[in-house]
């Protein structure tokens, strides 16, 4: 399994736990995503067409997230 599969069914896994778990749960994931494939802070259009699947999944755990959620 690569770890990108790991990384989506981490994702599905998330998705079952309830607020603000979920969102705090997303937001590890991401970071965990962002140190493996060195996604940098700033969008960048080189690394986005080098790693399509990657940010597929990284812009979907990000708009996953409930921020108002976390915040109360």
């Amino acid at each position: 399994m690569t770890d990108l599969q790991q990384f989506q069914n981490r994702y599905f896994d998330i998705l079952q736990s309830n607020e603000p778990m979920r969102t705090n749960r997303l937001v590890n994931l991401m970071t965990d995503m962002e140190q493996v494939y060195e996604i940098p802070i700033l969008k960048r259009a080189e690394f986005e067409r080098a790693n399509p699947e990657v940010m597929h999944l990284y812009r979907l755990v990000s708009k996953s997230r409930n921020l108002e959620e976390v915040t109360k």
